[in-house]
């Protein structure tokens, strides 16, 4: 449905969109797939970024594609709070658009993006001062760090604008818009793809270096944090009572910052795994070519398989927290369900295609010997790791859709850092199997980790929809009843 272009702004159109609104009324695989691919298309373009990165740190070297990897996990930890931000913006935002509580909708928007832009400098700021102490925590070669302190450096200051983006991607999404998202994602990549390419190559200040890759990423987040910021001053924001706002500000921003501060947590889990793998490497003889062959790993299952992964579970989280708005638990739960079945079968297909061409992709990416073998036994295992992520990943969105963050965050802890990290090292360096050896690691702990999130999942949804029941049985069917307490 098109933004209607009159004085009333979006809300005109918010009205006639929940008047046909079919992720709370209508089927919903059209609702899914409404959501998905724009989302699923959006990400893709942003992974066109990290594989040009890539491919151009690969012509400078084994130490720079390490360098490029430490810095993109070092950014990540900075933004980790926009993901968190991004999720309870999702589950607030949702959440009142489901209810059709339009000034709600509104009054979230507007915490979430300025909470977003609050830590956004804080997370620039720290990122930048203190790039070459978090360089060192990863123990990386003084080859590696030579590239890699600058780079990450220099890439900490789009992390503002870029934190701003993703929560004002989480308010596009949340509202049942997403290809408002695309347009933004589609000049931010562009933007910032074009710009690297045409400095690395030139004779410039960034010619034939990793600066080049750092100034075309600064300027694509901020061209592309300032258009979604013009859309939403366009629409969503129009004709809004200031006075009003102003005064629920401070409450609403608590309320984001309660549910944002375990999906922090629990994106710091993740992070916080792959840099203790990243710790394991480095005391190989080899390092550079093992760190080197585990960033290629973590491109490609970025790049190919979790952009319709995630993109599934995004719209898991919509979905529910629209229905949980509108009290409908049974729903929710059921979109929720069938996703994570849908998910992991076309997951397992993708990881089979991605198996069997494990030496092709090595070689690929990497000219060296070693770090191909590595990448290659990595990729192997994707037929068992893709479908176990992506069934659990799909049921962890819908959680978080619904407001249960706690959850995500113990099983990251729990599982991620202590199972996987203890069973990599065991199996890698006790046992000498090396990147094999990680790979299973990374297999075993994913199972466990679905088992114990579909468990979750069903008695959470269960609560919820017996509290549905009693609702609708008050109220004899007449009207509806959020059931969910974080908008209430």
């Amino acid at each position: 449905m098109k933004v209607r272009r009159t004085k009333m702004g979006l809300s005109t159109s918010v009205e006639l969109f929940w008047k046909s609104n079919a992720i709370t009324e209508g089927s919903l695989f059209r609702a899914i797939i409404d959501l998905f691919l724009p989302l699923a298309f959006s990400m893709v373009f942003s992974s066109l970024i990290g594989i040009c990165d890539m491919f151009i740190a690969g012509e400078i070297g084994n130490e720079a594609q390490a360098a490029v990897g430490l810095g993109d996990q070092l950014v990540f930890l900075m933004v980790i709070i926009g993901t968190g931000l991004s999720t309870a913006c999702t589950a607030f935002v949702s959440q009142s658009f489901g209810a059709r509580d339009s000034e709600s909708v509104k009054r979230y928007a507007v915490a979430s993006l300025a909470l977003a832009g609050i830590v956004g400098i804080v997370a620039s700021v720290l990122g930048f001062c203190f790039a070459e102490s978090l360089v060192a925590l990863f123990s990386c070669t003084p080859q590696v760090a030579k590239f890699a302190v600058p780079y990450t450096a220099q890439n900490s200051i789009a992390n503002a604008p870029f934190i701003f983006l993703m929560c004002e991607a989480a308010i596009f999404r949340a509202i049942g818009r997403p290809i408002l998202s695309v347009y933004v994602q589609v000049l931010t990549s562009l933007i910032a793809i074009v710009i690297s390419v045409v400095l690395f190559y030139s004779n410039s200040f960034c010619g034939r270096s990793l600066d080049a890759l750092a100034v075309g990423w600064i300027t694509g987040a901020c061209a592309g944090a300032v258009w979604g910021a013009v859309i939403l001053w366009k629409t969503l924001f129009a004709q809004m009572r200031s006075s009003l706002f102003r005064s629920v500000l401070i409450s609403d921003a608590r309320k984001i910052s309660a549910l944002a501060f375990p999906a922090i947590l629990a994106e710091l889990g993740a992070v916080l795994a792959i840099f203790l793998v990243y710790r394991m490497l480095s005391i190989e003889i080899d390092s550079a070519s093992s760190q080197a062959a585990f960033t290629i790993k973590l491109k490609i299952e970025e790049s190919v398989a979790l952009i319709p992964l995630m993109a599934l579970g995004m719209s898991s989280a919509v979905v529910v927290g629209q229905n949980l708005g509108a009290g409908n638990a049974e729903r929710a739960f059921r979109a929720c369900k069938n996703t994570s079945i849908v998910s992991a079968v076309l997951m397992l297909i993708l990881g089979i295609t991605l198996s069997f061409s494990s030496p092709a992709l090595a070689s690929l990416f990497s000219s060296d010997i070693t770090t191909r073998e590595c990448i290659s036994n990595y990729v192997a295992f994707s037929f068992l790791l893709f479908p176990l992520t992506a069934a659990a990943n799909v049921l962890v969105a819908g959680l978080e859709g619904a407001g249960y963050t706690q959850v995500p965050m113990i099983l990251n802890f729990s599982i991620l850092v202590f199972v996987r990290c203890g069973l990599a090292y065991v199996f890698a360096f006790l046992l000498g199997m090396g990147a094999t050896g990680i790979a299973i690691a990374y297999c075993v702990s994913q199972l466990l980790m679905l088992v114990c999130v579909r468990w979750t999942f069903r008695w959470q949804f269960r609560v919820l929809m017996d509290l549905a029941a009693r609702a609708e049985r008050r109220l004899d069917g007449f009207s509806t009843l959020t059931i969910h307490p974080i908008i209430s």
